[in-house]
This record gives C-alpha cells, sequence and structure tokens, in this order.
C-alpha cells in the first residue's frame, strides 16, 4: 500500500524514534506506538489523497480507536499528523458530530491524563476548518514552514466577503500562525532536528491556572486589536473608558443570558465576549484552600454561525475558538453539567467549539445546522441537498 506525503513524513518520524515500533494501516489512515528511553510515543496520520483528508464518521472512528488504545497503554505522547480540508461536508450533521467528540477526548486526555498532545499540520491539503479545531484542542501544534493553515478557507471567505487585500493569504502561512501564538514551533528540516524537538515536548496539565493564563494572554491581544482599529483622535472622547477590565465587544451577549439567543455570527470579539461570561463558572469560592468548587453552569444559548472574515484569521481565529472548548470541557471534566440550548441555526468552527462541546444538546424542531453556509456548501460541493434538519436523524 502506498502512502501519501502526510504518512510518509509521520512514517519517518516514527522511525526515527524507534525502529520496533509496531505500525497499523488502513485504507484511510495509519498509527505507530514505539518506545525511546522509557517513553512511549503513538503518532496518527490520515491520509489526504482521500476527499481531501475530510474527517468523516469512518476517519474519526479510526482515530477514536487510536486514541483509546494510547490512553490504555499510558503513552508520554501522541502525535496526530491532520493534513485535511476540514469535515466531510457531504455527512454533514455526522462528521461535525464525530469531530466534537474527537476534541472532548483530546481535551478529556490533557485534563485527567498525563499524556502529551501534538499536532503536526500536513502540507500538502493544509489544515482547515473542523480539523484544524481538532488540531488546536492539543497542547502542541506544530507546522511546516511551507505549510498553510486557518479556520475559515481562503476560497469560502473570499466568495462569501470579497476582499482585494494582498496580505489575505499571508494570514495563512505557517510563519504568520507563529508569530500570531496559533502555532507553538516550525519544524526544521533535518528529521533528526524534528525528532529531538518534539521528545522535548512534555505534558502541560489543563488547570484552572492555565486557561486563566490563556485568558490572559488572549485578553492583551484583544485589546491590543481593539486599541489598534481605534484612531488617536476618538480614543480620548469616544471610549474614555477603555480599560483591560473594561473592553467593549461587538454584539457582546446579554449579561442576563448565558450564550446568544439570536443566531449570531461568531467572530473573535462575539467569542471574547462569551469566554468572559463564562469565566466567573471557574472561580473557586468554596473558602477552603485547595478545594475546588464550581457554579453551576445556566443553560448556554448556542445559535452560533461562523463568521467567515479575513479579519478574524489575522487575529488568531483559533486561539478564541480553542479557548471556548478548553473552558466549557474543563468545566465538564470538573463535574459541572454543560448543557446547551440551539433554537434558530448553527453553522461551522463555532457551532462545534460551542455548542457541540456541550454534555447535553437541546436541538428545537424548526432549528437548521450546517457544516457551513448554504453559499459556501454550494460553492464547494456545487451542489446541496443538505436541508439542515440532518441532526434529526439518530
Amino acid at each position: 500500500m502506498t502512502t501519501n506525503a502526510n504518512q510518509a513524513q509521520a512514517e519517518k518520524l516514527a522511525l526515527s524514534i524507534s525502529s520496533d515500533g509496531q505500525f497499523e494501516r488502513s485504507d484511510i489512515s495509519f498509527s505507530w506506538i514505539g518506545h525511546h528511553n522509557d517513553e512511549t510515543t503513538a503518532i496518527w496520520a490520515n491520509d489526504s489523497r482521500i476527499a481531501h483528508g475530510c474527517i468523516t464518521s469512518e476517519l474519526a472512528d479510526e482515530l477514536t480507536t487510536f486514541l483509546i488504545k494510547a490512553e490504555n497503554d499510558s503513552v508520554t505522547r501522541i502525535i496526530l499528523c491532520i493534513d485535511s480540508a476540514g469535515i466531510d461536508l457531504k455527512q454533514s450533521w455526522r462528521a461535525m458530530k464525530a469531530t466534537a467528540k474527537l476534541i472532548k477526548r483530546l481535551l478529556h486526555l490533557r485534563t485527567k491524563h498525563a499524556i502529551a498532545t501534538i499536532a503536526i499540520l500536513g502540507t500538502e491539503v493544509g489544515c482547515y476548518g473542523g480539523a484544524y479545531l481538532l488540531a488546536s484542542s492539543c497542547q502542541y501544534v506544530l507546522g511546516y514552514p511551507q505549510g498553510r493553515s486557518g479556520v475559515s478557507g481562503e476560497k469560502v471567505i473570499q466568495h462569501l466577503n470579497p476582499s482585494n487585500s494582498r496580505l489575505n493569504s499571508l494570514f495563512y502561512s505557517a510563519p504568520f500562525r507563529v508569530m500570531n501564538k496559533e502555532v507553538f514551533a516550525l519544524l526544521p528540516a533535518s528529521m533528526m532536528q524534528q525528532r529531538d524537538l518534539i521528545l522535548t515536548l512534555q505534558h502541560q496539565p489543563l488547570t484552572q491556572q492555565s486557561l486563566m493564563a490563556e485568558f490572559k494572554e488572549l485578553e492583551a491581544c484583544y485589546l491590543e486589536d481593539k486599541y489598534a482599529a481605534l484612531t488617536p483622535a476618538c480614543l480620548p472622547t469616544q471610549f474614555p473608558e477603555l480599560s483591560p477590565t473594561q473592553s467593549p465587544s461587538k454584539n457582546q451577549t446579554s449579561k442576563s443570558t448565558l450564550g446568544f439567543q439570536e443566531a449570531t455570527e461568531i467572530g473573535c470579539s462575539e467569542l471574547f465576549g462569551f469566554i468572559e461570561q463564562l469565566l466567573p463558572y471557574l472561580t473557586d469560592h468554596s473558602g477552603h484552600k485547595g478545594a475546588l468548587t464550581l457554579n453551576k453552569l445556566p443553560l448556554i444559548m448556542g445559535n452560533c454561525e461562523q463568521q467567515f472574515s479575513f479579519l478574524n484569521e489575522q487575529k488568531g481565529y483559533s486561539r478564541y475558538l480553542g479557548l471556548c472548548m478548553k473552558l466549557l470541557r474543563y468545566l465538564s471534566e470538573s463535574g459541572v453539567r454543560v448543557r446547551v440550548k440551539v433554537n434558530k441555526r448553527g453553522n461551522g468552527a463555532a457551532f462545534i467549539a460551542l455548542s457541540l462541546m456541550a454534555d447535553i444538546i437541546i436541538i428545537e424542531e424548526g432549528s437548521s445546522i450546517y457544516p457551513l453556509p448554504d453559499k459556501a456548501i454550494t460553492l464547494l460541493t456545487h451542489t446541496n441537498t443538505l436541508k439542515g434538519n440532518e441532526w434529526r436523524i439518530p
């Protein structure tokens, strides 16, 4: 069986770590588990020649089996080599659910097990949409200098929200993603140097402290973007109250409602506002040092539609989506039941990162859920037979 570039690179990495590992292959993916200096490394790679590497329920099943085996074997680190255009549009709801389950499992591993999770972004297709969310749920995201990635693909944004800026293409480059702190590091050219870098990456647990530190870092970037968007003349008059603790969020959600009651296009500003809503439920109110008593989380309204914008890609959309996923799953792993209700519409990565991170999701009759907006689905598939009610199928 021949392998594509993504799998070939993964196989070279595996053999550079250990020559006595165990390979398992299928028509759509391969995996390997090997040992090196009292550590165990597990590697998985998809075949991007098949449907542009899109995540199907079948591919998700194979990755789930791999992750369960790695967890049972108590491996030191898991490496996912992902070369994918995103979720499979034809499978729609099934593929969205399957991707969400994989993200939950990866965040469970980080929260409950001392296993480092590492994503390596492929270069044949790149890494986009739900696949990029999956990569972003890993502790470390690594890329190749020539690689390209993003939550919303260039072609889709250009179709939905045309722009003539020559800079737009830059936002998808791996060096820009590193600068934007969406990618941890670029892989060196030498395979042995790649191996040495990867073997230094250790598990970093997901904790209240780490989540708050990530929020503070994101908040600084968010405020910097807000300040940069304002002219010096309007700073003292129109926004005299602007401060790190009082930042205006466009279309910020109502303080009386958690989430989004109306169908809302969710970009970086909307996600930041929602993250601010979640933070009080992360606070320890027990009064006992070392004890953790989390507030009961109200029902979240999850009418989330992905906002397709080059500006979001420039600002680091995946960081906002990633922190949203981590917060919701950390609360769940800590014993707080996360419930989401959808009664209007939802689509795209924003819906996966928020609504599908729930333990219980209530979808009311008449709600429409798509993997992408209608126009984007038609653009990419040349036909759109989806009705938005596929969620009703068990």
